[in-house]
C-alpha cells in the first residue's frame, strides 16, 4: 500500500512538473499587428523565430524613414523573419543605412545582411513600395548579402507587389597591415547585391515586382592609409600629433586584383537565386538599373539575375546600363548573367548598354550575351527579344595573325549556351561596338549575332538576329560530347558549302570501346564504327577520334575517311548538337587590305536558305 501511494505521489510531482516546464515553453500563435509609426516598424525586430512565424503585420500608412539609420529586420536564420508583412500598397521612403557621405565612406558596418530585411525565412511579403533607399557602407563582413528589400532570404519566400527604387554602394572591405616594411593586402568577400533581394537560397516566389536601382561596389580599404607614393603607411593623429591606431577609410581605385572580392553576384532584381529542390518562380518583373561600378576577381551581372539556378522566369523585362571591372572571369547579361537549369521565356531587354572592363590580360574567360551571358546544364531560353542593345569592349581579342591573347565572347542572345536550347527568339539592332561607339569592331571574331560560343548537346532554332557582330548566326561549335552510363549526345556534321547534306553521330562507350553510330536524316543508323584507342572518362572530347578537324573529315581509326555504301564522308564542318536556323552564312572568301592606318577587311558570304 505504501509503495502505492509513494508511485502516485511520484506521478503526481513529475505531472506538475512537466505542467509547469510546459507553460514556460513558448506556443506558435496567430495575431495581426498594425504598423501605425516608424516605432511600430522598428519593433517588428521582436518578432523574430519561428515562434512568431503566425504573426502577420499590416502597414496602415506611408513611412519616411528620413534621419534614420536603419536596423535591418532580422539578422540570422535564427533571428530571422518568418511572418506575413502586408504592406496595402503603402511606401517606406528613405529607407538608409548608411557609412557614405556621397564622395567617401566614413563609417563600418557590421551587418551580413542588409535591406528593410536583414533575414527572412519563409516569409509572405506583399504590396508594398520602397522609395528612395541609401544602403551604402563598407563591410566588415567576408559574406554580405544586402536588398533594397531582403538581404537574405532563406526557405520558401512569397513575395508578391514589391516597387523598390534606390542605391547600393558597398566598399569592398580589405586591411593594409603593416609588417616591418611589407605590405599586405586580405580580401575574401563574396557578395550578393541585389536591388530586391541580395541572396535567396531555397524556393522564391517572386512575382509581379519591379526595381529601379543604381548599384556599385568600391574598392575601400580599413586601417591605417596607406600612401602609394611614398610607400609609408599614414596614421591618424591625436590632439598631441601622435600616431593613433584608430582605424581609417578610403575608397582607392587601384586594379590591384588582391583588393578585389573573391565572387560577386550582382543583379538589378536578386543577386542570386539559388534554388532547392522546386524550381524558383520569378513571375512578371521590370527591372531598370545602372550597375556601372562593380569589382571583383569573378563577377556574375544580370539586368535582373546575377544568377539564376533551377528558377522559372517569365514575362521579364529589362532596360538600363551594366558594367564590371574583372581579374579572373566575367559574366553578364541583359536578364541574367548566369542561367542553370532554369527556364527564360517571354521576356526582353530593351536599350540597354553592357561593358566589358578586365584589369589585363591575365583574365581567363569573359562571356556576355543580350540575354543571357551563360545559359548551362539543360535551361531553355524561348520566344524572347533583345532590342538596341549595345555591348561595348576595348577588350584585346586574337588578332589578324591568330595569334592567341584571351578574348571575350559575344553573342545577341548569348555568349555561350552548353547543352541548353534557344527557340523562337530574335535579336533586333544592337551589336559590339569599341567604347567610343563609333562603330562595329569586325575584330572581335568571337562575336555573333546569336550566340558566340554552342557546346554539348544544344539547340538553336528559328532565331533572327540583325545584332551586329563577326557573323551572323554562331561564332563557334565545339564537338564535347557527354557519354553517360545512361545516355547518348548526337553531333551532326554539315557538308561544306550544302547545309541541307548532312550526318549525324551518335557515340557512346561499350565494352571499354567508343563506338560510333552514322545515322541519316530520317534517324536509321547506316554505319557502325569502333574505335579502342582513346581515354574513357565520364567526361571527354571523343570526337578528335573520328572527326579529323585540320582536313574536316570523318576518319575510321586508322585515319582512313569514313566510307558507308561508296558515299565518303570528306569536307564536313561540325555542328554540335541539333540545330535549324532560317538561314546559314558560311564564309568563303576574305581579303585583309592593310593601309597605312588602319587594317580593312572584306569578305565574302554566301547565304543558304534552308
Amino acid at each position: 500500500m505504501k509503495k502505492t501511494a509513494l508511485l502516485i505521489a511520484l506521478i503526481l510531482v513529475f505531472c506538475l512538473a512537466f505542467s509547469a516546464c510546459d507553460k514556460k515553453l513558448p506556443k506558435k500563435e496567430a495575431k495581426t499587428i498594425e504598423i501605425n509609426s516608424v516605432e511600430d516598424l522598428k519593433k517588428i525586430n521582436n518578432y523574430l523565430g519561428d515562434r512568431y512565424s503566425l504573426y502577420t503585420f499590416e502597414l496602415k500608412k506611408d513611412l519616411d524613414l528620413q534621419g534614420q539609420n536603419w536596423t535591418p529586420i532580422g539578422s540570422d536564420n535564427a533571428n530571422s523573419f518568418r511572418g506575413v508583412f502586408n504592406g496595402n500598397g503603402h511606401t517606406i521612403s528613405n529607407l538608409t543605412i548608411q557609412g557614405w557621405n556621397g564622395y567617401e565612406f566614413v563609417e563600418s558596418v557590421p551587418y551580413s545582411n542588409a535591406g528593410l530585411f536583414g533575414y527572412i525565412y519563409g516569409a509572405t511579403i506583399k504590396d508594398l513600395n520602397i522609395k528612395d533607399f541609401n544602403i551604402s557602407f563598407i563591410a566588415e563582413s567576408d559574406y554580405l548579402h544586402i536588398g533594397g528589400l531582403a538581404g537574405y532570404a532563406y526557405g520558401d519566400n512569397v513575395i508578391s507587389n514589391i516597387s523598390v527604387s534606390g542605391q547600393i554602394n558597398i566598399g569592398t572591405s580589405f586591411y593594409y597591415e603593416q609588417k616591418s616594411v611589407l605590405m599586405q593586402v586580405t580580401c575574401e568577400q563574396m557578395q550578393y547585391l541585389g536591388g530586391i533581394i541580395g541572396y535567396a537560397a531555397g524556393v522564391l516566389d517572386l512575382q509581379s515586382s519591379a526595381a529601379d536601382a543604381a548599384i556599385s561596389n568600391y574598392v575601400a580599404s580599413r586601417g591605417p592609409k596607406y600612401d602609394h607614393w611614398t610607400g609609408n603607411f599614414v596614421y591618424e593623429k591625436d590632439e598631441n600629433g601622435k600616431d593613433t591606431d584608430k582605424i581609417q577609410m578610403e575608397v582607392t581605385r587601384e586594379f590591384d586584383s588582391s583588393y578585389y572580392p573573391a565572387q560577386a553576384f550582382l543583379g538589378g532584381a536578386v543577386g542570386y537565386v539559388k534554388g532547392n529542390g522546386e524550381h524558383s518562380q520569378l513571375l512578371n518583373i521590370d527591372c531598370s538599373a545602372v550597375i556601372t561600378e562593380v569589382y571583383a576577381k569573378s563577377a556574375y551581372l544580370g539586368g535582373l539575375f546575377g544568377r539564376a539556378n533551377k528558377s522559372i522566369i517569365n514575362n521579364a523585362s529589362f532596360s538600363g546600363e551594366l558594367a564590371t571591372r574583372v581579374f579572373v572571369k566575367g559574366v553578364s547579361g541583359g536578364i541574367a548573367g548566369l542561367l542553370d537549369d532554369s527556364r527564360l521565356t517571354n521576356s526582353s531587354v530593351d536599350d540597354t548598354t553592357i561593358t566589358l572592363n578586365v584589369t589585363g590580360l591575365e583574365y581567363q574567360a569573359y562571356t556576355t550575351g543580350g540575354l543571357v551571358g551563360y545559359a548551362n546544364d539543360f535551361s531553355l531560353i524561348m520566344n524572347c527579344a533583345v532590342n538596341n542593345t549595345k555591348i561595348l569592349s576595348d577588350l584585346p581579342n586574337r588578332n589578324m595573325l591568330n595569334e592567341i591573347n584571351n578574348f571575350p565572347v559575344i553573342g545577341g542572345i548569348a555568349g555561350t549556351v552548353r547543352d541548353s536550347s534557344i527557340f523562337e527568339c530574335e535579336v533586333n539592332g544592337g551589336g559590339v561596338f569599341r567604347k567610343n561607339l563609333s562603330d562595329i569592331d569586325i575584330n572581335f571574331i568571337y562575336t555573333a549575332g546569336m550566340v558566340a560560343d554552342l557546346y554539348g548537346n544544344s539547340e538553336v532554332s528559328e532565331c533572327k538576329s540583325s545584332f551586329k557582330a563577326y557573323t551572323g548566326s554562331i561564332a563557334r561549335y565545339s564537338e564535347n560530347i557527354y557519354v553517360e552510363k545512361d545516355g547518348k549526345r548526337i553531333l551532326r556534321f554539315v557538308k561544306k558549302g550544302f547545309p541541307k547534306v548532312y550526318v549525324g553521330i551518335d557515340a557512346y562507350v561499350q565494352d571499354g570501346k567508343l563506338v560510333v553510330d552514322v545515322i541519316n536524316d530520317s534517324g536509321d543508323v547506316i554505319g557502325t564504327f569502333t574505335y579502342s584507342n582513346f581515354v574513357g572518362n565520364n567526361i571527354e572530347e571523343y570526337s578528335k577520334n573520328y572527326f579529323d578537324e585540320n582536313n574536316e573529315r570523318l576518319i575510321e581509326e586508322d585515319g582512313k575517311v569514313m566510307t558507308i555504301d561508296g558515299v565518303s564522308y570528306d569536307g564536313y564542318e561540325r555542328l554540335t548538337g541539333m540545330y535549324k536556323f532560317e538561314a546559314l552564312d558560311y564564309k568563303i572568301d576574305t581579303v585583309i587590305n592593310i593601309g597605312k592606318n588602319d587594317i580593312t577587311i572584306e569578305e565574302g558570304w554566301k547565304r543558304f536558305t534552308l
